[in-house]
């Protein structure tokens, strides 16, 4: 945290919960129990270099909802290497969903989702999560 607020979390699967923080629990739980969008956006830094990319994902593409690069590139009038960029360097995942940006040819292929910081098998945890897989 820094100044109050969370600038970057690294997801990482495990069955540990003793060492979580509760108020962080509680807020991860939104997500992975009650299957939703985590909202309380005034706790997270969301920094400013791709706050535009990192909102518009946040706010439009939902639990259980995909997007491609290109496509994500295309609503924002931006290269899809600037998007995939903007996801490789995302401090917050999960709440800002980078895992729900996919590789171009996912419906065809689910076979190939694309790359995820945190491990790909780590996106594949989270997109099951969703149902999306």
């Amino acid at each position: 945290m820094k100044n109050g607020k969370i600038f970057y979390i690294k997801p990482f699967i495990s069955d540990e919960k003793e060492n979580v923080p509760k108020d962080i629990k509680d807020i991860f739980d939104i997500y992975f129990i009650e299957k939703k969008d985590i909202e309380n956006e005034d706790i997270f830094y969301i920094p400013e270099r791709y706050k535009d990319i990192y909102l518009f994902l946040k706010n439009n593409i939902t639990f259980g909802n995909v997007v491609s690069y290109k496509e994500l590139g295309a609503k924002l009038n931006l290269h899809q290497r600037t998007i995939a960029t903007a996801m490789k360097l995302n401090p917050l995942p999960i709440f800002i969903p980078c895992h729900r940006v996919v590789f171009n040819g996912f419906y065809k292929d689910k076979n190939y989702i694309g790359g995820y910081n945190a491990g790909v098998d780590v996106k594949v945890f989270l997109l099951k999560h969703e149902s999306v897989l």
